[in-house]
């Protein structure tokens, strides 16, 4: 009995072998093109000059790295990632916007 299984193992393997290979050719496919966005958006936010930029390029690098946890099957943690970080930064970006807008008045003026 064991022996037949195994055998029928090995035909299964052989006859998706070439779905499996381009399965798993596009999985890479899409791990290095989240990967390289990923980066991309990362040192965007270290050389934006501008706070709002930074903020919207660290946005999409959560967005990416959720992609990534959703590539490796753990949506909890996608879900958790997108829910608590890029809703902290959205709130960020509010502020940010709210002390652009703000006049600069001398610390001794009324």
């Amino acid at each position: 009995m064991h022996r037949c299984r195994s055998l029928s193992v090995r035909l299964v393997a052989r006859c998706y072998f070439g779905f499996k290979f381009i399965a798993m050719t596009l999985h890479i496919a899409c791990f290095y093109f989240f990967s390289t966005i990923l980066v991309l958006a990362a040192l965007r936010v270290i050389t934006a000059r501008n706070p709002v930029h930074a903020a919207l390029s660290l946005v999409l690098a959560f967005f990416t790295a959720s992609c990534l946890w959703l590539m490796l099957q753990a949506e909890f943690l996608a879900i958790t990632l997108v829910l608590v970080y890029v809703g902290a930064v959205m709130v960020l970006y509010r502020l940010l916007r709210q002390f652009e807008r703000r006049e600069h008045r001398p610390l001794g003026a009324a």
